[in-house]
């Protein structure tokens, strides 16, 4: 009786070589079955000739439904400000792009009042040339690594909008189930896997990489979406969307999916 083989994978980004691509058939056509992070993924597979029954989304996750339903027990209420506030939540360097999110807010400084929160590591020089960009009109807090749930929570807590400039990972995760919508670029092919959460129009929406003019367009529409709709109302759009399809609780229902296609054999 042969090994069943399933390759757990980020699958085919959609910017591979085509050395690296092939490469990356010849292994994953040793597996019976294969494990992606999202839809996009699986697509690109399908293209490139692997049968579709045989490729599982199983997304990401930080956390369980059940860990998630006691966060909202106790959420701190959102802070309510006329300042339009922006948080961004992971490694700040270079290849993150803030200044992209730096020019769009200048360009919108004069029609609402912006503050962006930066939390995470930041290198020395990139600080030093981001510095240098914010309007006098923008406010902007480097906040430095944070680690705490509760803290995190509270920092969602106190914003509006998360914003990714670069690719994003598992930061859109965390800040939808904290009821947090999510804007990043339309690049997919440089995306974490994780973009992909984002519904745009609902939990979020998608800016035209690397322009600051459609960003700060994006941030406008949000803005006023936030005005008219609540806060509440898309906070709540922003968790149901995580509790009901990125959690550990979805991924163990793929595993048993593949569980039972093994068993049946």
């Amino acid at each position: 009786m042969g090994i069943k083989v399933v390759l757990w994978t980020h699958g085919y980004y959609g910017r591979e070589s085509r050395i690296n691509l092939t490469i990356k058939r010849l292994f994953y056509s040793l597996a019976e079955q294969i494990l992606t992070y999202n839809q996009y993924s699986k697509g690109l597979l399908v293209e490139g000739g692997f049968k579709a029954e045989n490729i599982n989304v199983f997304n990401n996750s930080l956390l369980t439904r059940a860990d998630i339903d006691e966060l909202q027990k106790n959420k701190p209420a959102h802070v309510k400000s006329e300042t339009i506030r922006f948080i961004y939540v992971a490694r700040i360097f270079r290849g993150r792009k803030i200044e992209v999110l730096f020019r769009a807010c200048n360009k919108i400084a004069s029609q609402v009042k912006i503050k962006i929160v930066l939390v995470g590591p930041v290198d020395d020089d990139y600080r030093e040339e981001l510095s240098k960009i914010p309007s006098s009109e923008l406010t902007v807090d480097f906040y430095g690594p944070c680690y705490d749930k509760v803290e995190l929570q509270n920092l969602y807590s106190q914003s509006d909008l998360a914003i990714s400039p670069g690719s994003v990972g598992l930061f859109a995760i965390q800040a939808q189930q904290f009821g947090l919508p999510m804007i990043s670029h339309d690049d997919f092919s440089s995306q974490g896997p994780e973009f992909e959460s984002v519904i745009p129009g609902v939990t979020g929406d998608f800016f035209k990489f690397d322009s600051e003019n459609d960003l700060s367009e994006v941030i406008l529409k949000w803005v006023n979406k936030i005005k008219t709709e609540g806060h509440k109302e898309i906070a709540d759009k922003c968790t149901d969307n995580i509790r009901e399809n990125y959690t550990v609780d979805y991924q163990i229902k793929i595993f048993k999916r593949i569980k039972n296609h093994f068993c049946k054999k």
